[in-house]
């Protein structure tokens, strides 16, 4: 859902984040989905392993 996030919020404008709108490469930004997706690709991996 972070990731989602992270798309919409650069894609519209949110009632109070509109700054962020078009701001992709924002360092923090590119951190938490890269942090994300990592956590996701690991319980993807361990339930692939369980069965």
């Amino acid at each position: 859902m972070a990731i989602v996030g992270y798309i919409g919020t650069r894609s519209v404008a949110f009632p109070q984040l509109a700054d962020d709108v078009g701001n992709w490469l924002e360092p923090l930004g590119i951190v938490a989905i890269l942090a994300e997706a990592v956590v996701v690709i690991a319980a993807v991996n361990g339930v692939a392993a369980r069965r």
